[in-house]
């Protein structure tokens, strides 16, 4: 029998990790037009703790005068045994329950609530808006043998993801670490 090479046994590792998902984010999001980077790492504006963000992506629109810097931040979760599920509705967001959804500096935040009624930017979104959004999600885990063994992963994951938006938005601008909006 042969002696497995390094090689064999890096890819049967690597093919049971998280990492490949996070390359094909990458990749997905830079076939849109984005930048993206890998393992990034912000400080975390309320623990000042070094917060890893998976994949973080950015977009640069300018517009007469004004550069605008559209951030995404990305929390992949993968597994083979636990499958994530997400739930969606058919029913879409107002654009102000978009806007009130999106984390941003606070001069974004306030560039945002104008652009709700600025009819090319209503056609821009419209355009890049997926067909459904989903709502909330869990991991499937089959059956729980104790009442609360199970950590909400779902929520866990959401909540990494909310705290590197907020990161990011907050180094952006220093302020919005006092904002409601940017308490987890």
């Amino acid at each position: 029998m042969a002696k497995p090479q390094m090689h064999d046994y890096v890819n049967d590792w690597l093919a049971k990790q998280g990492f490949p998902l996070e390359f094909r984010t990458a990749r997905a999001l830079n076939a849109q037009g984005l930048r993206s980077f890998q393992e990034r790492y912000i400080r975390d504006p309320r623990t000042q703790q070094l917060r890893e963000i998976d994949v973080h992506a950015s977009l640069h629109l300018a517009a007469a005068d004004v550069l605008c810097r559209i951030s995404v931040v990305v929390e992949c979760k993968w597994s083979r045994d636990h499958p994530w599920i997400l739930f969606a509705g058919d029913e879409s967001a107002s654009r102000e329950e978009r806007v009130l959804q999106a984390i941003a500096s606070a001069f974004g935040d306030g560039v945002l609530w104008h652009l709700t009624t600025d009819e090319t930017f209503q056609q821009y979104t419209e355009r890049r808006r997926p067909g459904r959004v989903a709502f909330s999600g869990r991991q499937a885990r089959g059956e729980k043998k104790d009442k609360g063994q199970d950590k909400d992963q779902f929520y866990e994951a959401v909540q990494g993801a909310v705290g590197a938006a907020v990161a990011v938005a907050t180094a952006e601008d220093p302020r919005q670490a006092t904002s409601s909006r940017a308490v987890l």
